[in-house]
């Protein structure tokens, strides 16, 4: 090899350790931020009361719409998580609809 190959594959090398001490520092930061935020990660409606939380299910009702799928209230709150669905099934509002199809 010609002493310029050799020459750009050493600085190939000097420049591929650098990354990679610089993916090694980057995952250790990313697992200390992680470790930081674990503590401080809590639902924001989890500060709610369950009737608060109802109140703004309300709200997500599309005025005389029907409900046909689950992609929409109240039937989309069913599926969050335990606690919407309880709270969605215990507010008789979001099932006060009835539509009947002839």
């Amino acid at each position: 090899m010609s002493s310029v190959n050799l020459d750009l594959r050493r600085r190939l090398d000097e420049v591929d350790a650098s990354i990679s001490e610089l993916q090694a520092t980057r995952w250790a930061l990313v697992q200390h931020l992680n470790l930081a935020l674990a503590g401080t990660k809590r639902p924001l409606l989890s500060k709610f009361s369950d009737e608060l939380i109802a109140e703004i299910f309300m709200h997500c009702l599309e005025p005389y719409s029907r409900i046909t799928t689950h992609r929409y209230a109240p039937m989309l709150l069913l599926h969050v998580c335990r606690a919407w669905r309880s709270i969605a099934l215990s507010t008789p509002g979001l099932w006060a609809t009835l539509n009947v199809d002839f």
